[in-house]
């Protein structure tokens, strides 16, 4: 620990014990022009992939807006670690390589780099602690054919599944490409089913609206919200095939108690005036959603690690490190710092504590 984490850390302390666990937060938004959250910022990634994809020479790429020394350096409460079952090459992603892909993350579990999160009161609060380590949410992205292999993924400390990805699969029907399954099949409403039974969040990220309402019908029969862990708003009701919702499709995931995530990637729409290129238009986008289902119905999902291959992100964002831009941001869109805290944690929180 560092002199100025030292006094952040005896800062928390006082604060705590004069305050009983309500601290006072006395220019809380100064800090975000040293680049840091704001003291008592709880922050948790919905969606990325920190140690998924490598980094290929020229041409290819590199996305390194996610990474465990990134997460450790923002003092992130928790991040999600997600491996995927399939690539948008088309290929399903064998068992064991799944497995050896979350062995990796739990490898650092056993460093002592991390703390996977199992129940929600492993999530650790303290992160100006001497011993503090990040959270690790782990995930499942694109799970196909394995809804026979949950009781193990389980085992292991998977507690978020992504049902679809870029595979047309058994399962139901994605965003980007015609419906060939009608939406959700009978085995998707079995695994979702069972994800309700074992307690592990059920992300609809990539789920085509067919496909969405049955899954959300199902966790609201449950009680238990439903999460779009990375997208953005289109501000139409029109067909489309790309990976933004409508405020139609949010809604189902609303009336769950769920949250919609939003991500940092640039978007810009000619035929509907509309644009999301800056820290400013991203505040504005929470801004809309908020005002329509209320700030407990959004939340933060960067799908860092994966996201440099969709496209270009928003102006000034490389990393999680650019996160106080977002608070900045959200600031002077007139947010308040506890629906700011909502937005970052606070809700993903809350829907942690629904299944776990």
């Amino acid at each position: 620990m560092n002199r100025r984490d030292f006094i952040r850390y005896c800062g928390a302390v006082l604060a705590s014990t004069a305050f009983g666990h309500k601290p006072v937060y006395a220019k809380w938004i100064d800090v975000t022009a040293q680049g840091e959250m704001p003291l008592g910022m709880m922050v948790i990634d919905a969606h990325s992939h920190p140690l998924l994809f490598p980094c290929y020479p020229p041409p290819g790429w590199c996305d390194l807006a996610s990474t465990p020394e990134k997460i450790t350096q923002l003092k992130m409460n928790a991040s999600c670690f997600a491996v995927t079952g399939d690539s948008s090459s088309g290929r399903i992603i064998p068992y064991d390589e799944i497995l050896q892909n979350l062995n990796n993350i739990l490898a650092l579990e056993e460093q002592g780099e991390l703390k996977i999160i199992r129940r929600h009161s492993d999530l650790p609060h303290d992160v100006y602690s001497p011993h503090y380590v990040p959270g690790a949410l782990l995930g499942v992205e694109g799970i196909m054919f394995i809804g026979d292999k949950l009781d193990e993924l389980y085992g292991l400390g998977v507690r978020l599944m992504t049902l679809m990805h870029y595979h047309q699969g058994e399962v139901g029907d994605i965003m980007t490409q015609p419906p060939v399954n009608g939406g959700l099949t009978d085995m998707g409403k079995a695994i979702v089913e069972k994800m309700c039974s074992l307690g592990i969040i059920i992300d609809a990220a990539h789920a085509h609206v067919n496909t969405l309402k049955p899954m959300t019908d199902i966790a609201l029969a449950h009680g238990l919200p439903v999460i779009d862990s990375h997208t953005g708003l289109i501000p139409t009701t029109l067909p489309q095939r790309g990976r933004l919702r409508t405020f139609d499709e949010m809604e189902m995931v609303v009336r769950t108690g769920g949250i919609v995530c939003l991500w940092p990637l640039q978007v810009i729409i000619n035929p509907l005036n509309y644009k999301k290129t800056t820290f400013e238009d991203w505040a504005k986008e929470i801004r809309t959603i908020a005002d329509r289902f209320g700030i407990e119905h959004v939340g933060i999902g960067t799908d860092g690690g994966g996201i440099g291959y969709l496209g270009t992100l928003i102006n000034g964002y490389e990393s999680i490190l650019d996160f106080p831009k977002l608070v900045d941001a959200m600031d002077k869109e007139g947010f308040k710092r506890q629906e700011i805290q909502a937005f970052f944690g606070g809700n993903m929180l809350r829907v942690m504590k629904a299944y776990m």
